[in-house]
């Protein structure tokens, strides 16, 4: 698991899960390095979801969970709803876009 570079609380550690020991380090390049073919990506917003398929040319499983934030509005995500209409809308075998906590549940049951 990598921490986001900004945030100086590893949170995911203290909870006993691996993560990376240099955060300065782009995820995507770390992504170079495994096999992320049978993976499921998970983001609020970040177009790292789509970075695999344009960078790399594999497609995975991406989780886009905008809709479960409540203070979404489209004035404050504007790439997000972009790449929604140019990846996450044609291509449902990859991406899923959940519109609520229940729907998001039974996606992760059924991984």
């Amino acid at each position: 698991m990598r921490i986001h570079p900004r945030n100086p609380v590893n949170r995911f550690k203290e909870l006993g899960y691996k993560t990376n020991q240099n955060s300065s380090i782009p995820w995507e390049i770390l992504a170079t390095n495994i096999d992320i073919k049978d993976k499921v990506l998970m983001t609020m917003y970040s177009q790292a979801i789509i970075t695999p398929d344009i960078l790399l040319g594999v497609k995975c499983k991406g989780i886009l969970l905008a809709n479960l934030d409540t203070n979404y509005t489209i004035t404050n995500h504007e790439t997000y709803d972009f790449m929604k209409k140019a990846f996450f809308d044609d291509d449902r075998e990859h991406y899923a876009v959940p519109e609520n906590l229940n729907e998001f549940t039974e996606m992760i049951d059924n991984l």
